[in-house]
């Protein structure tokens, strides 16, 4: 035997079985490769799946009817459906006759978490402090740890005794389970006792800890209570170096000893101030900032209070201090020698062609106003600033001076500029583009040749220029600005770096557990091949934001081969159902309270359908609604509404009854965003409505009493460019609406009115807001119908109109006084919303009016005028209101005005 032979004859069984193998399988993948090469799709099958939907993971997978197959096609298929995360495996096969097979195996997955418990901790509550939440992936091995975990929780939470049990159930969907966790909470541990030391006998410490007799010993909650407290001895009792110990509590006795040594309290005192209150000094000490009394924060203090006297214009003030250490207290005295205010007369400028008015607008310092010598630095920097954005690059400030007359207590500055040349753009340029359009480019860029070079618009350019690349692929552009030739006419560069080109491959989305392909499909309009653009992806999450399905969006860009990033978002659904009630009042209404039970994801397409009921003193209210955004398959949202509404409209003046009615109603409505602030919508209405207990002077037709049905269509337009709904500062709110009944539509009634209303809001500085508003109305019937029926006519006078008349009683009235409603009305009101302090404001308003029986009775002439003062609280949902209206040309017997209890703006 040769020598090759003996070493060959030395080669491990095993590792010919490998070799053996590897060239097996090779063959194998040469065949299926080939197999797939020549396979077009004739029809797909996918097993296996119930986390999501079939269309969802066809779309992941990229194979549709009709493809060519191949292997890399294949492959790539399985790499992004693997991103969705929820897959352990994904088999595919291909059979005669064109079918593929998918066959996936999905990964386990927590399908609920079950909590069977009675004691003081809710079972919702349990659940939360369990570490394995519904909807994660599931591990057996981690459930004992996890209840282990649950079990030191409780512990620390006053439950030292309690026992759990898991119990792992297989769910509803194949790859779904339940954790069912039965929890024995035992003995709990219960503050009997609550024993607080402190060597400070003060009343203001005895509530600084939220923590009570009878309270579960819960160590977390109880840690937290002693950390706010000492930050509230801090900031609100001014106590600093406080010391509060952790906490022991006997187990035995059930008491709970905590010692709080509270430190020093600093008393501030202030001297000589007769200009500047000792409220606004305090604000601006910053002993509660740093937590400490010490010199550097002293000298801190004595430069807040020489700036705030600067702002005056006080700008000889003097401030000194004493400091004394006693027992348990620091008292700081601060005296102030204030001195007299200054005034500017005036600003002059030398050395400068640009305009005066340019220059003085660009300045914090004012003709006028209190000379305040801490801005003159800022007031510099802003004069160069605004020089350089008129070309001026050069320009500095050579002296800035106060010239002070102390008889007149005034100070005129003298600026002296140097401006240098004006550059002026003669030529613009691109270098660098290989692929990119260099045209394009520069009209991005849209540089002005002839203008002055101005930094701010020249980086602006650039932001555009590098927007415009990033928008064709090139996410990793550079662009880098570079300015040639001589003053004043320069050539403007842009140095462009492209760098490699991206397009979009495949879209995936993690976390949808109960919200439908479908919804993310209609928002997802990117393609795969198309250039990569960031900016239509943010576009699409702001979409998705506004479903108010999801709580948080993350988006990523995965490389998924040369030039390729796959687009996955991360999402995490919010809660569905919500239970939302209140209570309030209001000087019409009376006590009032709203119920309102709502759910935004039926059959995980973003419908929506709420219950309300709102009660008052004078009504009962019941809606059932329901919202599909997506009408027949478009973007066109659908609206369907059953309301039920049981009133009694009252006179308040006499306190009678004037009616009272029972409606039923069924609408049904169609809308359509024409732009993202112009919203049209078509609605049609049926409602049956019993009138009764009718005062005869309020009846003008034989309609305004018993049964009357009412058929009628609504189109309506709606301009909202608001920046808040609740309480905007700015924008416009405008409307306009038809309502027609025809018996054509089988309403007992023939009539067409039309209303629309244009509110404007615009803040004039920090903390003024004015508000406008102007709403009218016209009204007519048709054939039988002389007047419009009680219920569809206008009435003015309220909380929200004309204030100062009680409601509805602006306008005609009957013969026993009691208004009778309109066919025509006329609306303004003027706002000046002013915040005063924190969450409180005040109002002052002007509002005017009238309703006319007849179109033909319009005339301004017989406007009523009101004005009056408002008090506001700002809440969460609005502004909690009472205002008082005073009638500036009433009539004979008629009060001088009323006052008003409400909550949110009254337009």
């Amino acid at each position: 035997m040769s020598s090759s032979d003996s070493r060959l004859n030395k080669i491990p069984f095993a590792l010919c079985v490998l070799v053996l193998m590897i060239c097996l399988r090779a063959e194998a993948a040469q065949l299926a490769t080939q197999a797939f090469e020549a396979a077009t799709v004739s029809k797909i099958t996918v097993t296996g799946l119930s986390h999501i939907a079939e269309q969802e993971f066809l779309y992941m997978f990229g194979i549709k009817v009709g493809d060519t197959i191949g292997r890399e096609l294949i492959a790539s298929g399985i790499k992004t459906a693997f991103l969705k995360g929820c897959f352990n495996d994904i088999r595919v096969s291909y059979k005669d006759g064109g079918v593929l097979s998918i066959e996936v195996i999905e990964r386990p997955v927590i399908e609920s978490v079950v909590v069977d418990a009675s004691g003081p901790i809710s079972s919702r509550k349990l659940r939360g402090l369990f570490t394995l939440k519904e909807d994660a992936e599931f591990h057996e091995a981690l459930v004992e740890p996890a209840a282990a975990e649950l079990k030191k929780t409780l512990a620390k939470k006053g439950l030292p005794h309690a026992k759990i049990k898991s119990d792992i159930i297989k769910g509803k969907k194949p790859a779904g389970v339940i954790i069912r966790l039965t929890i024995d909470e035992g003995q709990p541990s219960t503050i009997k006792s609550l024993v607080i030391n402190t060597p400070v006998n003060n009343s203001e410490l005895e509530n600084i800890l939220n923590i009570r007799e009878g309270d579960l010993y819960d160590k977390d909650y109880i840690d937290e209570e002693i950390e706010k407290a000492k930050t509230l001895m801090i900031k609100k009792l001014l106590y600093f170096n406080p010391v509060v110990s952790e906490g022991v509590f006997d187990e035995a006795t059930g008491t709970l000893t905590i010692n709080i040594d509270p430190g020093k309290k600093l008393v501030l005192l202030f001297k000589g101030n007769d200009k500047i209150s000792a409220a606004a000094l305090k604000k601006e000490m910053p002993f509660v900032e740093y937590g400490s009394v010490s010199e550097d924060t002293i000298d801190e203090a004595i430069d807040a209070i020489e700036a705030l006297y600067h702002k005056s214009g006080i700008i000889n003030v003097k401030v000194g201090y004493e400091r004394q250490d006693k027992q348990n207290e620091i008292e700081l005295v601060f005296s102030i020698t204030e001195g007299e205010a200054y005034t500017i007369a005036d600003i002059v400028f030398t050395g400068a062609t640009l305009n005066f008015e340019k220059l003085y607008e660009a300045m914090l310092s004012k003709k006028d106003s209190p000379y305040n010598p801490d801005i003159d630095e800022d007031d510099e920097d802003a004069l160069v600033s605004c020089l350089h954005n008129e070309g001026y690059t050069a320009a500095a400030v050579k002296s800035y001076k106060a010239e002070i007359n102390e008889g007149r207590k005034s100070v005129t500055l003298h600026v002296e500029i140097d401006e240098g040349s004006r550059l002026v753009i003669k030529d613009v340029k691109v270098v660098g583009t290989h692929e990119t359009d260099s045209e394009q480019v520069l009209a991005a860029a849209d540089i002005k040749i002839g203008r002055p070079y101005v930094e701010t618009e020249i980086f602006n350019a650039r932001q555009t220029a590098l927007t415009y690349l990033t928008h064709q692929g090139y996410v990793e552009a550079d662009v880098k600005i570079e300015r040639q030739g001589d003053s004043p006419e320069i050539t403007v560069i842009l140095h462009i770096t492209e760098g490699k080109k991206y397009s979009f491959g495949d879209t995936i989305v993690r976390g949808n557990t109960r919200t439908n392909w479908e919804v993310f499909r209609r928002v997802l309009k990117h393609t795969k091949g198309e250039p990569l653009n960031m900016a239509v992806v943010y576009g699409e999450m702001r979409e998705l934001y506004k479903t108010s399905l999801f709580t948080s969006i993350d988006i990523s860009a995965v490389d998924a081969g040369e030039g390729v990033k796959d687009i996955v978002f991360d999402v995490k659904e919010a809660d569905a159902g919500t239970i939302d009630y209140g209570l309030g009042y209001g000087d019409y209404e009376g006590p009032r309270g709203f119920f309102e039970i709502k759910y935004i994801n039926l059959q995980g397409m973003n419908r929506q359908i709420a219950f309300k009921a709102r009660l008052s003193q004078i009504a009962r209210k019941l809606s059932l609604t329901y919202d599909e955004p997506w009408f027949l398959g478009n973007h066109l949202p659908f609206n369907a509404t059953l309301l039920y509404e049981r009133k009694e409209e009252r006179n308040l003046d006499s306190n009678t009854v004037l009616y009272r009615t029972e409606k039923y109603t069924s609408s049904v409505g169609i809308g359509k965003n024409i732009t993202e602030k112009l919203k049209a919508a078509l609605s049609y209405e049926f409602s049956l409505t019993n009138t009764w207990d009718v005062q005869p002077d309020v009846v003008l037709t034989n309609e305004d009493t018993g049964t009357l049905a009412i058929s009628s269509i609504v189109p309506s337009l709606i301009y909202d460019a608001r920046d808040n709904p609740f309480n905007p500062t700015s924008g416009i709110l405008a409307g306009a609406t038809v309502k027609v009944a025809s018996k054509a539509l089988m309403s007992q009634t023939n009539f067409a009115k039309l209303s629309g209303y244009v509110n404007f809001y615009q803040g004039l500085s920090k903390g003024l807001i004015l508000a406008l508003s102007l709403r009218s109305g016209i009204g007519k019937g048709w054939s039988n119908t002389e007047d419009m029926p009680i219920i569809e006519r206008f009435f003015l006078g309220g909380s929200t109109t004309v204030r100062g008349y009680s409601q509805d009683n602006l306008g005609p009235k009957g013969s026993s006084g009691d208004p009778t409603g309109g066919n025509a009305y006329l609306m303004g009101n003027a706002e000046m919303r002013i915040s005063v302090i924190d969450n409180f404001g005040l109002v002052t308003f002007i509002d005017l009016g009238d309703v006319w029986s007849k179109i033909s009775d319009y005339s301004l002439s017989s406007l009523k005028y009101t004005t009056g003062l408002g008090l506001r609280y700002m809440t969460a949902a609005g502004p909690i209101r009472l205002d008082y209206g005073y009638k500036l040309n009433r009539g004979n017997n008629e009060g001088t005005g009323r006052f008003y209890f409400s909550i949110g703006q009254a337009f």
